[in-house]
């Protein structure tokens, strides 16, 4: 199947989009809780640009992983992976 690598990239996936979420609404209850003082939102800022650089590592890391699958299933690719 061509579809393999989709299962274990899924199962990853999966635990993240939870903590993005779930730190998500966690911060718009801070916010409303609060209010919106400049120290709250600067934290707010500081935390929504530290979950933009966990999903660029995120999709880098998925297009590197989809790279190596690619690279292994092309005959006389080459590869660091050594075959015994």
């Amino acid at each position: 199947m061509e579809f393999e690598f989709l299962i274990p990239i899924t199962a990853l996936l999966i635990p993240i989009v939870a903590i993005l979420t779930y730190h998500q609404r966690k911060m718009a209850e801070i916010v409303h809780r609060h209010g919106a003082t400049p120290q709250v939102m600067g934290e707010v800022e500081r935390l929504r640009q530290e979950v933009a650089h966990m999903r660029m590592l995120l999709n880098e890391q998925t297009i590197a992983v989809d790279n190596a699958l690619n690279a292994l299933r092309i005959p006389g690719a080459e590869t660091n992976v050594k075959q015994y």
